[in-house]
């Protein structure tokens, strides 16, 4: 049977590995190669805080074992990725994010850490691990491989690669549950291993051990300086060949539908983008469900698609204009008629002039609507999908919202003259 670490010889070991004091430390560990220690996980939790000390911040993943029940950050478990993690969170003090794909911190960085994150992009700048890298963190690998390294996935979207897999996960909506789909940066990270030749090669990776546990340490700047390198010479560095795993093969099939390229949808370039459209947009007179969103649908596509949609001043602000009206003055019909339309009203307030087109618009494209199972989840898909095209757009909302404030008082000028007759 083998002696148990104490937690004085285990913060002993992780200061000869160099990890300091006031460190935001990501740890991924599994726990049963660290091998029997003093007061279990919370032990080694323990001896990580003391090398830390009260000026750092350690953080762990803890993220969802099942995308088909809805998260609860107080309640849902992540056993799949170890007991420490599964301890961690539940500690006095740990902060964890509201998100499926949770993390949880504990010290002077956690809140900004923990702070809402995309639910669309789990490992992107705007998230946890992303955040760690803002901050200069550390990466402490304890008992495991590249292969569970979060940070990785970070690289992969700076470095732009375009491989992708449908993905989902469930969350709590109007006090039920809700799938919410996107398209996921994801396939095997089994090769995530060649990650240790670049970082050993460069001098940027410490090795030790842990208790009983093989330990990596490295930061997490210097883990997504060398992946992107990589990448921007093959994006495709991290996927097996065709026909040995197949989420490989997914991603692999990924970079072979052509990307619209006004929104990026996966669909087929802007002729396959156009055809989703246009079906859905028939499909809007099949049910009464279906037609309520049909302007939503329209104005939506039209603000992610201005080049074709949006060529004049005023097709460009009646779009804009409407999907602001129907994000933020919902059921407001009279508002929303009264825009610049096709048949504009001579009262109607002036029309701006046309602002320069964005280049973001929006997470969220026709394709993650059009795989709706029912009319309900449709309407749910259309609205999400609005509100990230409408957030997108938070450069312009201003000159949305102050042509439709002097659309108001137009609306409620003609009233006070029609009771003054």
């Amino acid at each position: 049977m083998h002696r148990l670490t104490t937690k004085a010889e285990l913060t002993q070991q992780l200061r000869e590995l160099c990890v300091g004091p006031g460190s935001v430390l990501l740890v991924h560990c599994a726990f049963s190669k660290v091998g029997p220690v003093e007061d279990g996980p919370t032990g080694l939790i323990a001896a990580l805080e003391a090398v830390v000390g009260p000026g750092g911040t350690l953080v762990m993943p803890s993220m969802s074992d099942d995308d088909d029940h809805p998260f609860d950050s107080c309640a849902t478990s992540c056993r799949s990725l170890g007991v420490v993690a599964d301890t961690f969170w539940r500690l006095p003090g740990v902060l964890r994010s509201d998100s499926p794909h949770a993390f949880a911190a504990r010290g002077p960085a956690a809140g900004v850490i923990t702070a809402d994150h995309p639910l669309d992009s789990p490992h992107g700048p705007d998230s946890p691990v992303g955040r760690v890298h803002d901050l200069d963190g550390a990466v402490l690998l304890l008992g495991v491989g590249h292969d569970a390294n979060t940070t990785i996935h970070l690289a992969e979207a700076l470095a732009g690669v375009r491989y992708r897999r449908a993905k989902h996960v469930t969350v709590l909506r109007d006090g039920g549950p809700a799938i919410v789909r996107y398209q996921e940066i994801d396939h095997c990270t089994e090769r995530f291993a060649l990650v240790d030749e670049w970082l050993d090669e460069a001098g940027r990776q410490r090795r030790g051990v842990v208790g009983r546990a093989a330990a990596r340490l490295a930061r997490s700047r210097d883990i997504v300086d060398a992946v992107t390198t990589r990448l921007r010479d093959d994006e495709t560095t991290f996927l097996h060949p065709r026909g040995v795993d197949v989420q490989c093969d997914e991603a692999r099939q990924s970079l072979e539908l052509e990307l619209c390229p006004s929104c990026g949808a996966p669909l087929g370039g802007r002729a396959g983008c156009q055809a989703a459209f246009d079906e859905l947009s028939a499909a809007s007179w099949t049910s009464p469900a279906r037609g309520a969103m049909h302007n939503m649908l329209v104005d939506v596509y039209a603000m992610q698609h201005p080049e074709e949609y949006g060529h004049s001043a005023k097709s460009y602000i009646r779009h804009l204009t409407a999907l602001g009206c129907l994000i933020e003055h919902p059921g407001d019909e009279r508002l929303y008629w009264a825009r610049p339309a096709r048949g504009e009203p001579s009262a109607a307030p002036a029309i701006p002039s046309k602002p320069a087109l964005l280049e973001a618009r929006g997470a969220l494209t026709i394709a993650d609507v059009r795989g709706a199972r029912g009319d309900l989840e449709y309407q749910r898909l259309v609205r999400a999908w609005a509100a990230s095209v409408w957030a997108a757009y938070t450069p312009q909302h201003a000159l949305a919202r102050d042509y439709l404030a002097a659309v108001r008082r137009m609306l409620d000028g003609s009233a006070g003259g029609s009771k003054a007759t």
